[in-house]
């Protein structure tokens, strides 16, 4: 991963800029000089095939090597999963076509694994408002346990189970303490004694008998298949930690999402990245900002892959590309004169307000507060139109750099996933990385798949 890393870190400045910012930071100034000479000219068919990483014979040789290692570091898995169920329609309610999508290929993979490893019951992570599990109870007649934080949706799913189904829920706070092994541990235990026993995320220590091993724990003959769909944030990392601890546990098939929202000590530094040690030690930890990602990276990480970006036809890359830009003179002007943008509204305008830049700023300025007390909505139209013809020669650079974007965005991830694998695989655990859905459909479609 070292080679990965370093290549992540010459690039960062693909990266280190938020898209609002553009104006401000103007990241293309590292970029490598005669890269800009051919992305000031480069076609709309030539950036499709940029993305692909099929270069053009004239292109410098650093961008063609660039190509080429995204490519080399965008390989996010080892195996593909095609596998589908029907759903019945009356389990389809208030589900969208992206739930149904993975609802579909997920658990037929779970019950392949469920039976391979000779599982007794399903501890669904996160398990929201209980599609997942339902689904698993009604077509396989598994058993499902589930846990989640929000009471809302553990009732949400208690309302969404029938009277005979196996699947109950938990509220619990899924973390990485002993406290929580136990709690999962108790869950599991009686889960066939009653549906709704209440398990809390700070158990009594007497009914757990917390002085027995603090490591490993072991308490029924249950074979365990833990599952978690697009466990956010630093669920995953805990998710994989109570798999480790709970002998129980038999294999895991575990999808991560919102990597950006990982708990961190500052902007450099996450408590759960990197996990494993090999990822440790090639970070540098004795200079503040050497070879190391921060919560932009891992913010791109979670963004939509490349599929997405090639569906899109040119006329609506190139309608975002405006948008983002109109939305960066923004940022430049409170930037440049020291105003703050405070909303009135949810949204700061609607997309028919991006016609011209001077509808689009009519309509912010209508949904906005005052950006200063001394300034008239004249002067401030004036000055904004004033930053929009600094900035409007760069207008073509949002583009391209939003390509760039979306290539690193699957180089990225596929640290993050090799970092999470290779801790389980130091473990002594098995693992595999599974493309489990299609990205187009659900961009966070890579499962690790664990077994003891």
């Amino acid at each position: 991963m070292d080679v990965h890393l370093n290549f992540c870190s010459k690039h960062s400045w693909i990266f280190d800029c938020k898209m609002t910012e553009l104006f401000i930071i103007k990241p293309w100034l590292k970029m490598p000089s005669d890269w800009f000479n051919v992305f000031s000219t480069i076609s709309y068919a030539e950036l499709q095939q940029l993305i692909e990483c099929n270069v053009v014979d004239n292109w410098p040789a650093s961008l063609k090597q660039f190509c080429s290692l995204v490519k080399q570091f965008n390989e996010r898995y080892d195996l593909e999963w095609k596998e589908t169920v029907n759903i019945p329609e009356h389990m389809k309610k208030g589900m969208g076509c992206k739930k149904q999508h993975e609802i579909k290929r997920m658990i037929p993979f779970i019950k392949e694994k469920f039976v391979a490893h000779k599982c007794t019951l399903v501890a669904d992570i996160g398990c929201g408002l209980g599609y997942l599990g339902n689904a698993l109870t009604s077509l396989y007649n598994i058993d499902v346990k589930g846990f989640e934080l929000r009471a809302s949706n553990c009732q949400s799913a208690r309302n969404y189970t029938s009277d005979s189904s196996s699947f109950a829920t938990e509220q619990l706070i899924v973390d990485k303490s002993i406290e929580c092994t136990k709690a999962i541990q108790t869950a599991l235990t009686y889960h066939d004694k009653t549906k709704a026993a209440s398990v809390s995320s700070k158990p009594n220590p007497e009914q757990l008998n917390l002085s027995s091993s603090p490591l490993r724990t072991r308490s029924s003959d249950q074979r365990i298949c833990m599952v978690g769909l697009h466990c956010c944030g630093d669920l995953t990392p805990a998710t994989l930690f109570q798999f480790h601890h709970l002998d129980e546990c038999k294999v895991l098939i575990c999808l991560g999402c919102c990597y950006h929202r990982l708990c961190s000590e500052n902007k450099t530094s996450f408590e759960n990245f990197p996990l494993s040690m090999k990822l440790k030690t090639e970070y540098d930890f004795t200079q503040p900002n050497n070879r190391k990602l921060n919560g932009l990276a891992l913010r791109l990480a979670c963004q939509e892959t490349k599929s997405r970006w090639l569906c899109k036809t040119e006329q609506e890359v190139n309608n975002h590309s405006k948008h983002v830009a109109f939305r960066a003179v923004l940022e430049y002007y409170c930037w440049k004169t020291g105003s703050s943008l405070t909303k009135k509204h949810k949204k700061l305008t609607g997309s028919a307000a991006f016609k011209t830049f001077e509808t689009y700023i009519d309509a912010v300025l209508s949904r906005v507060d005052d950006f200063s007390p001394l300034d008239s909505i004249i002067t401030v139209r004036q000055d904004l139109l004033l930053c929009y013809e600094e900035c409007k020669p760069y207008f073509s650079c949002v583009m391209w750099y939003n390509a760039l974007q979306v290539m690193m965005q699957g180089v990225l991830e596929s640290l993050i996933l090799r970092d999470r694998k290779e801790y389980l695989l130091e473990l002594g655990i098995h693992c595999q990385l599974i493309s489990l859905f299609d990205d187009e459909i659900s961009p966070r479609n890579i499962a690790l798949l664990a077994w003891k």
